[in-house]
């Protein structure tokens, strides 16, 4: 059956808030009848072509407050979430080009579940190539070496996420796009439920 009805959904492996957002958007599909676009972007990258600051990242006072919101949000969704604290060392793009190769291969709900879940609750270093793989392994994600070889040549896919993400008026992730609408945050998803019903 093709669904009409399309979200895309901006997002990046680096956020928790996107993470969060990951584990209700099926829920929401399922129950109004719409298909997810996952567009993985480098948030910081958009951020600097629209003119945004990271102030979570910025503004100590603003980080302390995100991590009591954290645990809020993830005792109102059930799901667990644990700050990884290799975040500074850990180089996003690679998982980022995975996920569109993933995408290309038509497992990007398994591969993003994964490597989220790696990300922010197993607290995953993601040191190299191997421990990505074995990651996607773990998880039963299909074919995770093609998906990797595939992601090597996908740096311009990557950027054209971006440019729409830009086009679309996102400023930060995880953002949704639906009938020309934006919503930005894991706190606007009743809303776009809402619009799409």
């Amino acid at each position: 059956m093709v669904m009409s009805k399309r979200i895309r959904f901006y997002f990046d492996f680096l956020s928790p808030y996107s993470y969060l957002a990951s584990t209700q958007l099926p829920g929401l599909a399922a129950r109004v009848g719409v298909h997810i676009e996952y567009k993985p972007v480098h948030v910081l990258q958009l951020m600097e072509k629209v003119g945004n600051e990271p102030t979570t990242i910025l503004c100590q006072a603003k980080l302390a407050y995100a991590f009591q919101d954290l645990a809020r949000w993830s005792a109102t969704y059930n799901v667990p979430i644990t700050p990884n604290p290799h975040l500074e060392k850990i180089d996003v793009t690679p998982l980022l080009l995975g996920a569109i190769a993933a995408d290309d291969a038509g497992v990007i709900e398994a591969y993003t579940n994964a490597v989220f879940s790696a990300y922010w609750t197993q607290q995953a270093e993601f040191r190299d190539r191997a421990e990505l793989l074995a990651i996607l392994t773990e998880a039963a994600v299909p074919a995770p070496e093609k998906i990797l070889e595939d992601s090597k040549s996908l740096a311009d896919r990557l950027e054209a996420n971006i440019s729409q993400a830009v086009n679309d008026g996102v400023f930060g992730v995880p953002s949704f796009v639906s009938n020309g609408s934006l919503f930005f945050g894991n706190d606007r998803l009743e809303f776009l439920e809402s619009d799409l019903s």
